[in-house]
């Protein structure tokens, strides 16, 4: 289970999990199990929690559609308020007729169709807001910088003043 929680590292460690940390796929694959009515319990196992909210098909392309907005290159990207908008907006604009249109083809009901569509624009708008303004770019920018200049001034050795006052430092 420490692969899926890398927060919880050591600050020296955080910086090789960069890829993971910024890699959306666990949150797909939630999205996915909610959709066909399951979930990863806390033993890893998937179950069952209640009926599928829409058939194989309208997973799929429920699933692809998700992967076009909520990716590592948004995640890392750089975007101001205005292009969270419009992404948002063309999200908005793919999934909604796809919902609507396809409902019966899916095997969804209304409410089904109301959780889908919900679950997945709060997914891109989450997304999206990662990016705004560099948000993980400049969190994960920051935080190299950090482990570099802690392992630079460890690795320097005894060479400030307390090291000078050490009475077992025989330099």
């Amino acid at each position: 289970m420490v692969d899926e929680f890398p927060y919880q590292l050591p600050l020296h460690m955080v910086g090789s999990n960069i890829q993971h940390m910024t890699n959306p796929q666990i949150d797909l694959r939630k999205q996915e199990y909610k959709f066909k009515g399951k979930m990863e319990n806390s033993d890893g196992d998937i179950v069952d929690y209640g009926k599928p909210l829409m058939n194989e098909e309208g997973i799929n392309n429920t699933i692809g559609l998700l992967q076009s907005t909520v990716n590592q290159i948004n995640i890392m990207g750089n975007l101001e308020k205005r292009e969270i908008e419009q992404l948002m907006n063309y999200f908005s604009d793919g999934i909604i007729p796809d919902l609507m249109m396809g409902r019966k083809k899916y095997n969804m009901t209304y409410e089904g169709r109301h959780i889908v569509n919900t679950s997945s624009t709060l997914l891109v708008f989450h997304t999206m807001k990662r990016s705004h303004h560099g948000g993980d770019r400049a969190f994960w920018k920051g935080s190299v910088q950090e482990v570099n200049m802690k392992s630079e001034t460890t690795s320097k050795g005894g060479s400030g003043i307390l090291s000078k006052l050490n009475p077992w430092n025989k330099s």
